[in-house]
């Protein structure tokens, strides 16, 4: 399966010049934050708090909240993580491919991602989301975006996991 994953992205999302995702669909962001600081100014000069999109969890943080919340939905899509960078902004390198799994789907992964990028450039952390249908992809470069691509039926699978209280639903917004 990973080796069908990693071509399907790279003959979709992934190009010399950078990433397609909006072949898969319409874009929705989740989270975006930006900073132009160098990063050790970040621990002393922090960006802006950035609202999220999501309902937070009683006692779980934003970031635990966000893959609590999408747990249900992605244990029930075959899924796929993947990894891109850009080094330098010249060229894209698609550095692995692997199965989605309970083990994986946690804020570690957010910390691993992080700390890969020293070559500069963007980096993409994404996960593939029921046999290439959809993309959550978690985007690196000057702050962090994390985005959805997909059909409009998945989308609201997602938004009502990320917003829903018991049977009262807060749409999200969509953004191009």
């Amino acid at each position: 399966m990973n080796e069908h994953i990693k071509q399907w992205i790279e003959t979709t999302i992934v190009n010399q010049d950078g990433f397609t995702f909006e072949r898969v669909g319409e874009k929705h962001i989740l989270f975006r934050s930006t900073y132009q600081l160098p990063l050790p100014s970040i621990f002393i000069d922090l960006p802006p708090f950035s609202p999220t999109t999501w309902l937070p969890l009683p006692g779980r943080s934003l970031t635990e909240s966000l893959f609590e919340r999408l747990t249900p939905l992605v244990q029930h899509y075959d899924c796929s993580w993947f990894f891109v960078s850009m080094p330098q902004n010249e060229y894209t390198v698609l550095h692995w491919v692997t199965p989605w799994s309970l083990n994986t789907w946690n804020s570690y992964r957010l910390s691993v991602f992080e700390n890969m990028g020293s070559e500069g450039g963007p980096q993409v952390l994404g996960l593939v989301v029921g046999a290439k249908r959809s993309l959550l992809v978690f985007v690196l470069s000057h702050g962090l975006e994390i985005a959805f691509y997909g059909p409009d039926d998945i989308w609201k699978e997602v938004s009502c996991a990320l917003c829903c209280i018991e049977n009262q639903i807060k749409p999200l917004s969509s953004t191009n």
